[in-house]
């Protein structure tokens, strides 16, 4: 049996959501949201994601990693020239 944390389901929503998106796989979007995903950072924290069991861990490393990965795409899409969706609005963070 698999268990989903309420991170991990609220992480595969927006995933879906933005699957659904208008992006074309050789747009710019897509480019600096493939380019976001290689940045070091973001690789970093992936490999220092803890067991599925160390749930507020785990949960406060996705948090973090999601904002590496954000911000290395917006970086990416005004390196561009391109001003990215939500641009200059930073996700809510827990304390």
């Amino acid at each position: 049996m698999t268990r989903i944390t309420a991170s991990g389901a609220a992480l595969a929503g927006l995933l879906s959501l933005a699957a659904c998106g208008t992006t074309t796989p050789n747009s710019p979007e897509a480019a600096c949201r493939a380019e976001a995903r290689d940045v070091p950072a973001v690789r970093d924290l992936a490999r220092r994601m803890p067991p599925v069991g160390n749930v507020s861990q785990r949960e406060t490393v996705e948090q973090e990693a999601g904002l590496a990965e954000r911000r290395a795409y917006v970086q990416c899409m005004r390196a561009r020239g391109l001003t990215p969706p939500g641009a200059g609005v930073e996700p809510e963070r827990r304390p």
